[in-house]
């Protein structure tokens, strides 16, 4: 009954600051406010030594079609930088239970003599691609990791 009181009292004291606990701000990546990760820019950008940064895309079903449209995320030279990224999916971002990717930018096969594309080709593009369709519309997230112990710059396309 003791504590019964102190509890009442501080629920009134809520009520009367009129604080609405249900507007509780959902958590990104790495406790990020998702809504203050920047949008994918196509810009040339700077990441520090052994660091990450977050940044997200929209992807959207543009008819009713039912068609999925493709999304295409490239990191120019990632294969020779040590730069790499991570897709993510809204719900595995913050899910502990399957906290991983859904997808990883790699390089394509390539024809050695050409530099066309090919599932036989025994060269790589200095690119990490990763193309991909979702389920759902919604806003999607793409980690990118310095694996280098000094900055790299870094050129990160979305296209769909």
């Amino acid at each position: 009954m003791k504590l019964l009181r102190p509890i009442a009292v501080a629920l009134l004291a809520l009520m009367a600051m009129n604080l609405d606990l249900s507007r509780v701000e959902a958590q990104g990546p790495d406790g990020v406010d998702p809504a203050t990760i920047p949008f994918i820019d196509n810009q040339p950008h700077t990441l520090g030594a052994a660091a990450s940064v977050w940044y997200r895309f929209g992807y959207g079903h543009t008819t009713d079609s039912g068609e999925r449209p493709t999304a295409t995320i490239r990191l120019v030279n990632g294969n020779n930088s040590g730069v790499v990224f991570e897709v993510w999916s809204p719900d595995r971002v913050n899910n502990t239970a399957e906290n991983r990717p859904v997808g990883h930018g790699t390089a394509m096969k390539i024809d050695c003599t050409t530099g066309v594309p090919s599932d036989q080709g025994q060269c790589q593009t200095t690119d990490l691609t990763w193309s991909g369709a979702f389920g759902a519309s919604g806003t999607y997230f793409v980690r990118v990791v310095n694996k280098n112990n000094n900055p790299v710059n870094f050129f990160l396309d979305f296209f769909s």
